[in-house]
């Protein structure tokens, strides 16, 4: 948990981008250790780039 909540999420979709789409957005967040509007917040932040 040293990273941060947005490293955490882009070397989860490196390592698992298969199964991403297939898990509920709460659990994805719960295994990241942040709350689901945290997580769409992240994924917001980064569609946008």
């Amino acid at each position: 948990m040293s990273k941060s909540a947005e490293q955490r999420y882009l070397e989860f979709i490196e390592s698992y981008r298969d199964i991403e789409q297939q898990i509920p957005q709460y659990m994805l967040a719960s295994y990241l250790g942040i709350t689901p509007e945290h997580l769409s917040t992240i994924r917001k932040k980064l569609i946008g780039h």
